[in-house]
């Protein structure tokens, strides 16, 4: 069994789109990641299999094979969001099977780290071959082994596990598969909140970048109080949509529209002083520290937008997010010709993975 987190088919491209004017873009291409969150205890080993997933339905079947001479490797990721280093490296077998360990992990699995496993792109072992659909066998065998793909498509680079916990001292985990097929996504996902209605509406827009075919469907309203979402942004390891709405953060249900407030942003210090958070305009993932980055509307001339970070459980700014006691820095603000003069207004934000 695996830890609690629950990711759907992350293979097809995820498209945010923001509440007012474009798509902002998560581009789901390439890394192989494992993060390992929190370990609170050493372990001796983690891995599985890579395998050829023949029908690209993300499960491994009796004839599907495992993909030998796979190059796979660990890297630590420290938690002050530094350059992540490379502490082991291994192949996978002739049945496809891989492991990380004290044999080949400087040092051993560590507690408390966070790591990273990539698989890089245009290996010769992975020739012709996409990323299968992630988690598609959660909930289903529960008394057996699990036998679905944890992998997705994360940049041009490298191919991702995403977040698991291992929690039990000294035994090997060997439930993180990744498989690799021939099929190609399907499906283009964007959701977008109009936050000049009250209560706001949610709209989703699903494209078939096969056959060109896509269209927009209004999924439903949110609650009354939810009237003022100006920033939305996804997290494909947990496969959760988020708004804030004010410097409230909160999960969007994607089938009702319903809205969960997880927490208010709260408070952060720096050069500006004490701010309280009030107006999160701007919203995006980070898939290598499992943070948000969110920009605070200052407003305007003279004021400068600030950037924070939030805790992608909670949802509360981190008060140490640029050092000890720094929880924002100002957004410099541009001169733009268009406009004649100084640009304040951040009203979005995208990160390149």
């Amino acid at each position: 069994m695996k830890s609690f987190y629950k990711i759907e088919i992350i293979m097809k491209l995820i498209y945010l789109l923001n509440t007012k004017h474009f798509c902002r873009t998560m581009v789901l291409v390439g890394l192989a990641t494992v993060f390992f969150s929190n370990l609170a205890i050493a372990q001796t080993a983690f891995g599985n299999r890579v395998w050829n997933d023949l029908d690209g339905d993300g499960w491994q079947d009796a004839n599907e094979q495992g993909i030998s001479g796979v190059v796979l490797q660990l890297y630590q990721v420290p938690t002050n969001g530094t350059a992540v280093s490379l502490v082991g490296t291994t192949t996978s077998s002739a049945t496809g099977t891989y492991s990380f360990g004290a044999a080949n992990v400087t040092g051993g699995l560590q507690p408390g780290t966070t790591y990273q496993i990539r698989v890089a792109r245009g290996q010769t072992a992975l020739a012709g071959l996409n990323i299968a659909p992630a988690k598609v066998g959660n909930g289903v065998g529960a008394s057996t082994a699990d036998k679905d793909s944890d992998g997705f498509s994360f940049n041009s680079t490298y191919y991702v596990i995403p977040f698991v916990t291992q929690a039990t001292a000294g035994a090997a985990n060997n439930d993180y598969d990744i498989g690799f097929t021939t099929a190609v996504p399907t499906n283009i996902s964007c959701w977008a909140f109009s936050n000049n209605e009250l209560p706001a509406r949610m709209y989703k827009y699903d494209f078939n970048p096969s056959t060109g075919v896509g269209g927009w469907a209004t999924i439903g309203t949110t609650q009354a109080n939810f009237n003022n979402i100006e920033a939305t942004a996804y997290n494909p390891f947990n496969s959760t949509l988020y708004v804030t709405n004010g410097a409230d953060f909160s999960s969007v249900n994607q089938t009702t529209a319903q809205a969960t407030v997880i927490n208010n942003a709260g408070t952060v210090n720096g050069a500006l002083g004490s701010v309280i958070l009030t107006d999160l305009d701007g919203l995006t993932y980070d898939p290598f520290r499992n943070v948000f980055w969110a920009s605070e509307r200052r407003g305007g001339a003279g004021e400068p937008d600030l950037l924070v970070q939030l805790n992608a459980t909670t949802g509360i700014a981190n008060p140490n997010a640029f050092g000890a006691g720094i929880g924002y820095v100002r957004i410099q603000e541009v001169n733009d010709p268009v406009f004649g003069g100084a640009v304040y207004d951040v009203d979005d934000l995208a990160l390149n993975p």
